[in-house]
């Protein structure tokens, strides 16, 4: 098996005893906030890395649209029920499963550009130019 799209898989192991542990399952990424404060550290190959050791402030249970970036997001409305009825994987840490969500790399929030667009229509747009 090979993923066709370029997705990094994200896996999140809750922190509890392995005979704890309630299985695998697939997720949407969750949100949450932390104090941001990060810790110098360094992997046994001595590669610097960055800890999150900040202080949670909130959890999002179900974060909404805006919460979410659908940079492939068209201007049609796309049924994404199937996405907003699966647990995010903050839910599923608090429920001792593993997770495994896929991220992707462009931040750009569809949906507000889109809603940017419908604000100033008469704002101008560089077109791309993708040679044949």
């Amino acid at each position: 098996m090979r993923l066709t799209v370029r997705s990094p898989p994200m896996v999140n192991v809750p922190p509890v005893a392995e005979e704890a542990i309630a299985g695998v399952v697939l997720t949407r990424q969750g949100v949450r906030r932390y104090f941001d404060q990060f810790e110098k550290r360094t992997d046994p190959r001595g590669k610097v890395y960055y800890w999150l050791t900040g202080e949670l402030l909130e959890e999002v249970d179900d974060p909404t649209e805006e919460f979410t970036a659908w940079p492939n997001a068209q201007l049609e409305p796309v049924d994404r029920s199937w996405l907003q009825a699966m647990a995010t994987d903050v839910q599923a840490i608090r429920r001792s499963y593993i997770t495994v969500t896929p991220l992707q790399y462009n931040l750009t929030c569809g949906t507000g550009l889109q809603q940017l667009r419908s604000w100033w229509p008469d704002l101008g747009e560089i077109r791309a130019h993708y040679p044949s």
